[in-house]
């Protein structure tokens, strides 16, 4: 296992302190999302979504879909639990996760930069999108 792997599975995530910086991190969500074009997606996964702040954009953005924001921290998760959406949450490790049904998006904002092996992750990724 890699170093920076071993760092993103040990660290303690501070929810309080990343929403500190809220803003900052959702001005690169806003301009990928706005770079997405998908008219009506029933189901949208946003993986490594810590505290659901490209969620809530999500949501914004497709109102009728599905939403379900999956991380590997349940401190992060418990801050997103708190958002006004509808919105499921699961705790897992996104190297061992695997949907429930198909999705019409996947989104990751920053996730991928804590997860190594990309050459095995994402072909399994593209896996679970529907045509």
């Amino acid at each position: 296992m890699s170093t920076k792997l071993q760092r993103a599975r040990t660290a303690d995530w501070d929810a309080t302190a990343y929403q500190q910086f809220s803003r900052l991190r959702q001005r690169p969500v806003n301009e990928l999302i706005d770079r997405v074009d998908i008219k009506n997606p029933r189901r949208i996964y946003d993986l490594g979504c810590g505290t659901g702040i490209a969620t809530q954009v999500l949501a914004k953005r497709w109102p009728r879909a599905h939403l379900m924001g999956i991380d590997s921290s349940e401190q992060m998760l418990q801050e997103a639990r708190g958002l006004p959406i509808k919105a499921l949450w699961k705790q897992c490790d996104l190297q061992n996760w695997q949907p429930e049904q198909p999705a019409d998006l996947l989104f990751a904002a920053a996730v991928l930069h804590f997860i190594d092996s990309h050459e095995q992750l994402l072909p399994r990724l593209l896996d679970y999108l529907n045509p």
